[in-house]
């Protein structure tokens, strides 16, 4: 098997929990596979046949060749340590245009060089996309790419669990480093992130007429919630993500060296107790061996004044 990206397309039902995003369609499923020479492969339904664009192998690896690669010169560092060897799972980019538009100018971004060279210039491995209706469109743009990246690209329309995707965006210890969720500014997908701790850019969609989700934007901003992500500026919305991510860790990272100095005055405290006492027991032994003596030194002069009368 060659060195494939994959475009997953899964199309199912979606929840109808009200924390998440609701109304979504049912349909077909499909998987798109695009390889580096651009050979693509898709299947619809069953009994769909495989196949590959129209050219052959040496042009392909021609035209390949002179292709730009996104990412490939960039040298990364992690922002966590692995403890050990163990590979940790792909950096993820969550892209969610939720259920009841369309946002296409949000899809074309996400595809556009600049996006995706910063995606690979701060270690994400994988972008995602859920797409909604306008994944067969989606899957055109990205075959028709005029590069290669470094960022491998997966799509689908609609899902029954969101909150999986959003979960995988991330981070955790030793398992995947802290992702982001791109979303558009719907209520009920911000809700869900939110809660789930994962960080967050919201896209307010400029093509629906009076709604309020700049100002929700804006606010989420303010509060240190979330990025506010403005069309044409997507990339300096994920350079301001990885930021908050990086101060909050290092937040977390002061709590818990504050809890430790806590923990570590309260123990010292306590031994200082243990050694009062102990201290204090063994002051008590002393007073009760002097008070033994004592009494001994006592009853032997009155015996002494006794034997003298």
């Amino acid at each position: 098997m060659d060195n494939s990206t994959t475009t997953k397309h899964t199309i199912d039902t979606e929840t109808t929990d009200p924390q998440q995003i609701a109304g979504q369609k049912r349909g077909s499923s499909a998987l798109t596979t695009v390889n580096s020479s651009g050979h693509w492969t898709k299947s619809e339904g069953e009994g769909q046949k495989t196949g590959k664009e129209n050219r052959g192998e040496g042009e392909g690896e021609e035209s390949e060749a002179k292709r730009p690669k996104l990412g490939d010169n960039n040298t990364t560092t992690s922002l966590e340590p692995q403890a050990n060897n163990t590979k940790m799972e792909a950096r993820q980019c969550f892209v969610t245009v939720g259920a009841t538009a369309g946002f296409r100018p949000l899809l074309s971004e996400v595809i556009k060089p600049e996006f995706l060279d910063c995606l690979a210039t701060n270690d994400f491995d994988l972008l995602k996309v859920q797409c909604g209706e306008d994944l067969e469109w989606f899957d055109a743009q990205v075959k028709a790419l005029p590069f290669s990246s470094a960022v491998r690209i997966e799509s689908f329309a609609f899902t029954d669990d969101m909150t999986q995707h959003y979960v995988r965006s991330r981070g955790e210890r030793d398992v995947r480093l802290p992702g982001v969720v791109v979303a558009h500014a719907g209520s009920g997908t911000i809700l869900e992130v939110l809660r789930l701790q994962t960080p967050l850019v919201v896209v307010p969609n400029p093509t629906l007429m009076d709604n309020h989700q700049a100002e929700l934007a804006e606010e989420l901003e303010s509060t240190g919630d979330a990025v506010y992500g403005r069309l044409g500026k997507l990339t300096e919305a994920i350079t301001r993500s990885l930021k908050l991510v990086a101060q909050d860790e290092l937040r977390k990272q002061q709590h818990l060296r504050d809890l430790q100095s806590v923990e570590e005055s309260f123990q010292r405290e306590q031994e200082r107790e243990r050694e009062r006492e102990s201290e204090l027991k063994q002051e008590q032994a002393n007073a009760k061996v002097l008070s033994g003596i004592e009494t001994v030194q006592q009853d032997g002069r009155r015996q002494r004044d006794l034997d003298l009368d």
